[in-house]
């Protein structure tokens, strides 16, 4: 189960920026062997800002998030960076 919104916004602030986007987030999750098993108190939540650029490469994104609902000896990272397709 996945759950995610988003508030994504241009950068005026950079000259020439149409395929560069900001954005916020606040994504949930769970994952279970049967949709059956999928309770709220298993869920995990985190927040976060995003860069996106879309590059003659591919889309390039970085992420800063910070967990707000974890568990013990679930593994976190701060700082992501993707190269590729997205979503």
């Amino acid at each position: 189960l996945l759950a995610g919104t988003s508030i994504i916004s241009p950068m005026k602030f950079v000259n020439d920026s149409k395929n560069m986007r900001m954005s916020v987030f606040i994504d949930a999750g769970s994952v279970e062997e049967k949709a059956s098993n999928i309770g709220f108190d298993e869920m995990r939540v985190s927040t976060g800002v995003a860069f996106s650029w879309l590059t003659p490469i591919g889309p390039l994104g970085i992420y800063a998030a910070k967990p707000l609902v974890k568990k013990s000896g679930d593994k976190t990272k701060t700082i992501e960076f993707t190269l590729g397709t997205s979503f």
